[in-house]
Parts: structure tokens; sequence; C-alpha cells
């Protein structure tokens, strides 16, 4: 039996280390593999999802435009009417109209201090409206 040779350690050193190393690295590998996979797939369904919600809101708007009609009015804190909103008002002579019935209401509502109160009046009043325009 003789002496092993240097070279014979040094090759044993390296090919341990390229082990040592492809085992942690092949691993690795493959985590960023999937995760990279994982995200492509988030990323698909989020823009799924953004795609569904743009076509929900655009569904909602048509029904609210369907079930109300057109936006007559434009709100910057406080409610203004829109250039629809103008026209409409002087086809119906709406300040005419609201000159008239501002003071009867006014005078109808005095010594209402609760909000319940003015809010029943309102309901009730416009339910009566309707009622008197069928008959």
């Amino acid at each position: 039996m003789g002496h092993i040779p240097l070279w014979f350690y040094i090759i044993t050193a390296i090919v341990t280390v390229i082990g040592v190393i492809a085992g942690i690295c092949f691993p690795v590998l493959k985590m960023v593999r999937e995760n990279a996979e994982w995200k492509g797939r988030v990323d698909e369904h989020k823009s799924n999802v953004t795609t569904f919600m743009d076509e929900i809101k655009t569904d909602i708007k048509a029904i609210r435009n369907f079930l109300f009609g057109a936006d007559y009015t434009i709100s910057r804190g406080s409610y203004q009417l829109n250039q629809l909103g103008k026209k409409v008002s002087a086809g119906i002579n709406a300040k005419e109209w609201a000159e008239k019935l501002v003071p009867e209401l006014l005078s109808r509502v005095a010594g209402m201090t609760k909000e319940y109160e003015i809010t029943n009046f309102v309901s009730n009043t416009s339910k009566m409206s309707l009622l008197q325009t069928k008959n």
C-alpha cells in the first residue's frame, strides 16, 4: 500500500464542494421557478379580477341609467343642475313652480324640530302626491 497522492485529495475536495453547491443551488432554483410560476398565476388572476370589476362598474352604470335616466345634476359639495337638468327645469317651469310651493311647504313644516318629522312629512307628502296624480 502506498501513499495517496495529494491531487486525489484536491480532486475529492473539489468534487465535494461542487456536490454541496449543487445540493444547495438546485433546490433554491426549483423554489425560484415555482415562485415565479405562482407569481405569474397571481398576476393573471389579478388581471382577470380587474377586468371583471371594470365590467361590473359598466353594468352598474347601465342599470342606474336605465332605472333613473340620465344625471340631471353635478355634485361639487352641493348639487347643481347640469346642462340637461337646466333644459328640463326650463321646460317644466320649475323655478315658478318652486316659488309657489315653497311658502306653503315652509308653513307646513314650521315647528318641526326633529329630523324624522320632516322626513316623515316629505315621505307622506310625496306618497299623497303620487296617489292624487293616479286618481
